[in-house]
């Protein structure tokens, strides 16, 4: 059964009120992937096996990941400065 456009005419007073298509400014949803340091959000702890220097550059090696790169990502980014794990500073 089609709807009726005026069946929209007693839609409550609420500025957030969206009749057809988009949200109202501020109503978004959230883009939890929009941020690149939100995307890989579960990557902001440290759960790599390897704690020093030699074992990390052997992986990315192997995991044909350049320094570079993985030093872009939140892994490296949210634990470069925590207690601990100072030795990433060394990559």
């Amino acid at each position: 059964m089609p709807v009726d456009e005026e069946d929209y005419g007693n839609a409550p007073a609420d500025p957030r009120f969206v009749r057809f298509g988009r949200p109202a400014p501020g109503d978004e949803p959230m883009q939890a992937d929009a941020d690149p340091m939100n995307a890989d959000w579960t990557k902001k702890s440290w759960d790599l096996p390897y704690h020093d220097v030699d074992g990390l550059r052997a992986y990315l090696k192997a995991s044909n990941i350049s320094v570079e790169h993985f030093k872009e990502l939140p892994v490296y980014r949210m634990n470069v400065d925590k207690p601990g794990l100072g030795w990433l500073r060394d990559l």
